[in-house]
């Protein structure tokens, strides 16, 4: 397997000053193959985001889900 797809949801947004923090959980439905992909070695995912280019800010929006793929970097 190359790449290992997992669906994010996005838990929370808050914005201080220039930066903007997002959080997101692991999305896990038994029923879609497309959730399932990571979920049977990793069932569950946080992910702390810090964006701080304020063209970004409020496009990850809450209970907004999104792919992330996983793919190792050649060395």
């Amino acid at each position: 397997m190359e790449t290992v797809r997992a669906k994010l949801t996005v838990t929370g947004t808050t914005l201080i000053g220039d930066n903007e923090t997002v959080y997101m959980s692991a999305q896990y439905d038994g029923n879609k193959p497309e959730d399932n992909t990571y979920a049977a070695a990793t069932p569950s995912a946080s992910v702390v985001l810090t964006v701080s280019n304020p063209s970004v800010h409020g496009f990850f929006k809450q209970g907004q889900k999104y792919y992330v793929d996983f793919q190792a970097v050649e060395q």
